[in-house]
Formats: C-alpha cells, sequence, structure tokens
C-alpha cells in the first residue's frame, strides 16, 4: 500500500505506509494523554489481517509510546525515541527518527571551580597547621611542678630537678643568712611552649617557688634560765641579739659603772644560764633579730623589798625603782623622814623590771702604788767603801676594782675585787765594791 496518511492537529497521530508495515508515532510526545486515533476503513482492514499492524494501532501500544516520566524537581522530561524499522517492497529498512524537544542548560553553581588563588590558599592552610603541630608536639619547655600544681614555666634546659632544688634552697639561704632544706619536691616536665607564658628571665618563676615552698633550716636554741627557747637563724644572730637586749635595760644610778666588769663577766649581763643548741626547725619557727632582741627585752611590773646599802638617799631610792617619793612615802608609812634612813632599813618599793634577770656591776675603783726592789751589784776591783747608783728605782702603781654585783636593782653576793697593774716599779740597781782598802 502506497498511501500516506497525515492529519495536522494538535493531538493528533501520523501514519505512514512504508511497503509491508505502517508505522505509527505521535506527532507530539509532550502530551502526555493521547486520543484514539481515527483509522481509515483500509488500516482497519489491514490491522485485522496483520498482526503487526494490529499491535501497532492498539490503544495500549498508542499510550506507552506517548507517555514518559518527568524528571524530578525539573518540570522537562524526554521522550524516549520510539523507532519501527518497517521493510519496503524493495527490501530496505527505514528508520523514523523521533523530534526530540530541546534539553535546557543545567545552570553552573557559582564557587566550584578551583581557581589558582584557592589552591594558594589551600596549600597556606596546610603549611600553617604543619607549623602549629610542629610547634605543639615539640617539647621546648618545661613545667616546674610543686605539690601537684603548675607553678610557671620556663625554657628547656638541662638543669635537672635536684640542680632546680638547688637553686631554690640557696635563694632562700642567701635571704635567711643561713642553710635551709626544702620540704617539698620540685618536678620539671617537658611541654611545648605553645599558647604558654614563658618569661625571658627565670627568676621570676623562681621567686613564685620560694613563696610557695615550705622548708626547714638549720638555726640555733637560746635558752635563757627557765624561759620558752627562742629560734635564730645562727650563732652570730644569737649573740647579737643578747647584746642588743642588754643595752635596752637601765640600770638603777650607781648601780652600773660602764665599761668596767671582774674577770670572765660583762657589764652589764644576764643572771641566768643561757644555752646555745644548734637545731633544724620550719622557717615559720625562726625569729628576726629584732623579734628575738623584743623578746629577750620583755619587762614586767613588780612589787618588792628593798634594803638601803651605804650611799643611798630616799629620794635615789624613789628614782631608780620609778616612783615619786610621795609614792614612796605611801607605800612604806612607816618611814617618816626620809632623810634619816640607816642602812639595813627595808623599804617596799613598785618597780619595773626585766623578765629575764640582768646582772650589773656597781665599780669602785682605788689606786695603790707598787714598791720597787733594790739589785746589788758587786765590784771586785772597787773598795769596799765603793758605792753607786746605777738606776735609780721608781714606784709603780695598780688600780684595784671592787665590783658589788645587782640584779634587776638589788644587792646579790659579796662583792668581787680585783686589781689591774696600771705602771710596773722599776728595779734600783746598786753597784757596791768588795776589793781591798787602799793605803794612802
Amino acid at each position: 500500500m502506497a498511501k500516506n496518511i497525515s492529519e495536522s492537529s494538535e493531538n493528533s497521530f501520523k501514519f505512514k505506509n512504508t511497503g509491508n508495515k505502517t508505522v505509527i508515532f505521535p506527532l507530539h510526545p509532550d502530551n502526555m494523554q493521547a486520543p484514539k486515533p481515527k483509522l481509515s476503513p483500509q488500516l482497519k482492514q489491514k490491522a485485522a489481517s496483520d498482526p503487526d499492524i494490529a499491535d501497532v494501532v492498539s490503544p495500549k501500544s498508542v499510550q506507552a509510546r506517548t507517555t514518559s516520566p518527568r524528571r524530578e524537581g525539573g518540570g522537562e522530561h524526554r521522550t524516549h525515541p520510539t523507532y519501527r524499522r518497517g521493510a519496503s517492497s524493495t527490501g530496505n529498512s527505514a528508520r523514523m527518527p523521533v523530534r526530540r524537544p530541546k534539553r535546557r542548560p543545567t545552570p553552573k553553581k557559582k564557587g566550584t571551580r578551583l581557581t589558582g588563588g584557592h589552591l594558594l590558599s589551600f596549600v597556606a592552610i596546610l603549611v600553617i597547621l604543619l607549623i602549629v603541630g610542629i610547634i605543639g608536639f615539640r617539647k621546648n619547655a618545661q613545667a616546674v611542678i610543686l605539690n601537684g600544681e603548675t607553678v610557671g614555666y620556663i625554657k628547656k634546659t638541662t638543669t635537672t630537678e635536684e640542680d632546680f632544688k638547688k637553686l631554690i634552697e640557696a635563694k632562700l639561704g642567701e635571704s635567711l643568712g643561713n642553710t635551709v632544706y626544702v620540704n617539698e619536691d620540685i618536678t620539671l616536665k617537658p611541654v611545648s611552649s605553645l599558647f604558654k607564658n614563658i618569661p625571658a628571665n627565670p627568676e621570676k618563676v623562681v621567686t613564685k617557688v620560694c613563696d610557695a615552698v615550705t622548708y626547714k633550716q638549720a638555726a640555733v636554741s637560746l635558752t635563757l634560765g627557765d624561759q620558752p627557747a627562742i629560734i635564730l637563724a645562727n650563732s652570730q644572730q644569737a649573740d647579737e641579739a643578747l647584746a642588743g637586749a642588754l643595752k635596752k635595760y637601765k640600770a638603777p644610778e650607781g648601780q652600773y659603772t660602764e665599761g668596767a666588769a671582774p674577770e670572765g663577766h660583762s657589764n652589764p649581763e644576764f643572771a641566768v644560764a643561757i644555752t646555745k643548741k644548734d637545731v633544724q626547725v620550719d622557717g615559720s619557727q625562726v625569729l628576726t633579730l629584732d623579734e628575738a632582741i623584743d623578746k629577750l627585752a620583755r619587762t614586767q611590773q613588780v612589787s618588792k623589798i628593798h634594803t638601803v646599802v651605804s650611799g643611798e638617799t630616799f629620794a635615789g631610792i624613789a628614782q631608780n625603782a620609778g616612783m615619786t617619793e610621795s609614792e614612796l612615802y605611801a607605800a612604806n608609812p612607816s618611814v617618816i623622814d626620809g632623810s634619816r634612813l640607816s642602812v639595813g632599813t627595808k623599804l617596799n618599793i613598785n618597780t619595773i623590771e626585766p623578765v629575764i634577770p640582768v646582772r650589773t656591776y656597781a665599780v669602785v675603783t682605788t689606786t695603790q702604788t707598787i714598791d720597787y726592789e733594790t739589785k746589788h751589784e758587786y765590784l771586785p776591783d772597787k773598795p769596799v767603801y765603793y758605792e753607786n747608783v746605777k738606776q735609780e728605782g721608781k714606784e709603780g702603781q695598780k688600780s684595784i676594782y671592787t665590783c658589788t654585783p645587782y640584779v634587776n636593782g638589788e644587792v646579790e653576793g659579796q662583792p668581787i675585787v680585783s686589781e689591774t697593774v696600771t705602771a710596773q716599779p722599776v728595779t734600783r740597781i746598786l753597784q757596791e765594791g768588795t776589793g781591798e782598802e787602799l793605803e794612802d
């Protein structure tokens, strides 16, 4: 059958006779629902006798070829091409192309293209991360740990934990003037310096550690009589504390002679036994020099009986006790006339005296002469009547000290007498002849 069948409308189909077979295809594949085509009587007769044609023009076949799925999210669809090969009477085959709709171009996403600038930025970030990683994992500092807590950071050195502890002990010992022993263990832990405050001068960290540690130090325990012991840094400070406390003591008038004291004594001096002992104690127990002097020089107000000695007056006794004459009269109502005191009279006085008794010496000095000796030289070549003073003699001189001891203003014990030669005597040398008497 050489006959073309065509029909132009929006929902129509085109039919074309190709010889032995007739090809039917949709004119507009975008239509999802195609109407049932109108068939000519010849085509109906052909379809009744030919199964191939009947299959092509059946409603189900037409519906399947004219319907295609839509793409998700797009609104566009693609019609699958439908081809039917038909053999012509000459034996040639023909392909009928299907008109396809144009695809809309997919919009390009901005920023997804990797440019040279992006590559440089990526490399720079990698380099920075690499540097940070190297620094972060490189342990170029040391954490100073005390009692499990980090006190500070120092630069990495070859200093050992023992050396660092000795440095702290030396620093504390320098400030205290004594040997120090730190109680805690000090740990140096290697760490990274990244994001850590590491001072250029480790002296700041050393100072913080010195303030944080506890320590024991070699010290001297100073005990006077039955008083509690006083702890000082060393023996030298103990001696300085004793001397400083005695300087604060003011001896009553006539009971102290500056610069004079019996042999083996000082003036003034403490009237109790003094014991010094080396100890190791916590630093908090060690007193400063001023604190020790204040403790040794403490005073107290007491009431006691004073025995009048030769040379004392009523007014002098009141003054030495820190009282007025009226107060002394009130304390001693039996005394009517203070100017008529006799030696040995006992008076009630209120006075301030040191807690640790202090001894002073009232020294009376007298001078005595020392006789010189005469030495004889005998000359056999001189007559017996010959005499000659070869060297004149000269008397010497000595000082006699009578030291009366006072303890807190009261006489204690017997006077101590000592003497010192101030000028040695010069021996007189006399020459005498022992020969025969010459004749006239």
